[in-house]
């Protein structure tokens, strides 16, 4: 098998017959049609020369195989009928064959058909605007319904180069809404959380610094306590992080906003003679509220006091004995900087890159009805984009595929390279091209020279 490379022809008489099993085929709304059959021939091309020295030359005459037959519906797939706001079809086509696919080429395909649209639909979404009346218009989806389903499938360094522009949208979307909407707070916190694990720590908290905190501050500012007919929208609004802000920096927030009206209130209504088990009902419903809307402030010990000095104002009054109230409890208001829970500057906290909004990088130009070869991380390859002169002529490497094309000869790339350029298969020929001198090199009788 490996001495007269039958490997190789077998594969080659394959290549007609795949192609009309093929036919036909819709990609996006099939992912998983014709996988047994190339599993099938995976292991009938390769497991006789495994552990021999003619393995990685079955291994590539069956990533041959795939590349002349499966790679050019789904590029094609990928790059016209593919909307790259709507992951589940992509993603399924990509995971049903990922397992058969050499590394070198799903990252190719990846990082030619994948990201670039990736790039280009992050770089043009915007939120759906918040007085839009009309139900029937469409809005965009959210970031992490399209973005997020990619992150087990994508190699290294996966949508890990999305993430500066996706801050800046996040932030952007959120500089938007309204402080006090307990309900738009509500979609803003759905919006941001799934990034809460994806984004690293000091990303996310400078996020969360610039664009969240800001908003609760002034939701909560100039809170106002009224036992008779309290509002609680601010509250509910600050409930609604309780999940996604640290809890210290709520903590604060309650401090600076909630408890000194709340403390001053109490003590008011106390000297006026007030009806103890009522206001004793009082505090049990704002610590059942605190409970359920944000359980973790009841661990602050700074919250904690404020409760209980509550109490000791409580008993205190029961015991005839109330003393003024210090002048700390009625300290409320300021600025988060005089709080030390927001810095002067406006950037501080904040990644460099994300002081603007960073340019993604230009997708590669693609001609009708062609599919683009990108540079895929998978295995070190890296495939130069075909591009074509000024005057319209085909460059070199596409003159090569239309001359594989039309002698059903293979011509596919292949996990390594030779000072710098791409080595390519041409019919079982290793070749590399120089473009700047118009040449081919190729190596011939399994030597190492390319000439």
């Amino acid at each position: 098998w490996g001495e007269y490379a039958l490997h190789q022809s077998a594969a080659a008489l394959a290549i007609p017959v795949f192609r009309a099993h093929m036919a036909g085929w819709r990609p996006l709304q099939e992912p998983g049609r014709g996988a047994a059959l190339f599993a099938q021939w995976e292991r009938a091309l390769c497991t006789p020369a495994a552990g021999t020295a003619g393995a990685g030359a079955a291994q590539q005459s069956f990533g041959a195989l795939l590349y002349t037959v499966l790679l050019p519906p789904i590029r094609s797939a990928l790059a016209n009928d593919w909307s790259a706001c709507d992951a589940a079809p992509a993603v399924a086509l990509l995971e049903a064959w990922r397992p058969l696919l050499p590394p070198a080429l799903f990252g190719e395909m990846v990082e030619g058909q994948v990201m670039p649209r990736l790039f280009r639909e992050l770089a043009s979404w915007a939120p759906p605007p918040r007085d839009s009346d009309d139900a029937t218009a469409e809005h965009p989806a959210a970031l992490h319904t399209w973005l997020l389903p990619w992150a087990p499938l994508l190699p290294p360094p996966g949508l890990r180069m999305l993430f500066p522009q996706v801050r800046h949208k996040l932030a952007s979307t959120l500089a938007e809404l309204p402080p006090a909407d307990p309900e738009a707070s509500r979609a803003a916190a759905a919006m941001l959380g799934p990034w809460r694990e994806v984004l690293d720590p000091p990303s996310w908290r400078a996020l969360v610094m610039r664009s969240v905190l800001p908003k609760l501050d002034e939701a909560m500012c100039g809170f106002e306590v009224n036992p008779a007919d309290q509002q609680l929208s601010p509250v509910r609004v600050l409930f609604c992080w309780s999940d996604l802000v640290p809890t210290e920096l709520l903590s604060q927030l309650t401090l600076r906003h909630l408890f000194p009206p709340w403390l001053c209130t109490l003590h008011e209504w106390l000297l006026q003679h007030a009806d103890f088990a009522e206001v004793a009902h009082w505090y049990s419903g704002w610590k059942t509220l605190l409970r359920r809307g944000a359980p973790a402030l009841l661990l602050q010990p700074a919250v904690v006091e404020m409760l209980n000095r509550a109490l000791d104002m409580l008993n205190a009054a029961i015991d005839g004995s109330l003393p003024p109230l210090p002048l700390e409890s009625v300290a409320f208001g300021g600025s988060m900087e005089d709080a030390g829970m927001h810095p002067a500057s406006p950037t501080w906290g904040m990644a460099e890159e994300d002081e603007a909004p960073p340019p993604p990088p230009p997708p590669p130009e693609q001609e009708p009805g062609r599919c683009h070869d990108g540079v895929g991380d998978g295995a070190g390859l890296e495939v130069e984009p075909a591009r074509s002169r000024v005057d319209g002529e085909p460059t070199l490497r596409e003159m090569l595929e239309q001359l594989a094309a039309s002698h059903d000869i293979v011509f596919m790339p292949l996990s390594s390279r030779h000072e710098g350029k791409q080595v390519f298969s041409f019919g079982g020929v290793s070749i590399y091209l120089d473009t700047d001198k118009e040449l081919v090199y190729a190596r011939h009788g399994g030597g190492k020279a390319f000439r």
